[in-house]
């Protein structure tokens, strides 16, 4: 049995944000050509990467638009952030595409005090409780 190639698209149109470190985010997306043609008409292909949600400050980089994928660099830890895909035209940005928002996580260790590690409190036979050993002497010691 043959198996099939994975395919180079899968004819959406999306945005997706990963974080990789407290400073760094990851972008990827998919544009179906007809959309490509769209964006391409109307101005230069923009991807717009937003900090502190759509009130805080904003970069715009210029990838091409075949590449797929861009890292930003030099995040803010501990903030939400989200990206656009759109369009430039004599310097006015026109959203299409937006992804979910993430959050980068904090880029530094949790105080050492003020925290006490208790065990759980589990009924008997409640999912995760210890289960009682059978008493055939198996799994006596």
């Amino acid at each position: 049995m043959e198996i099939p190639d994975l395919p180079t698209g899968y004819g959406d149109n999306t945005v997706v944000l990963l974080v990789q470190t407290p400073r760094v985010v990851y972008a990827y997306w998919e544009i179906t050509p007809a959309a490509w043609h769209t964006l391409k008409r109307r101005g230069v292909f923009t991807l717009r990467f937003w900090e502190g949600g759509g009130g805080g400050a904003h970069r715009d980089v210029y990838p091409d638009l075949r590449a797929g994928n861009w890292y930003f660099r030099d995040v803010k830890p501990g903030v939400s952030c989200f990206c656009e895909i759109g369009c430039t035209e004599q310097g006015v940005f026109y959203p299409f595409l937006r992804s979910a928002p993430v959050t980068t996580p904090f880029d530094t260790a949790a105080p050492a005090e003020g925290y006490e590690l208790v065990a759980p409190a589990c009924e008997e036979g409640a999912p995760g409780a210890a289960l009682p050993l059978p008493s055939s002497g198996v799994f006596q010691a």
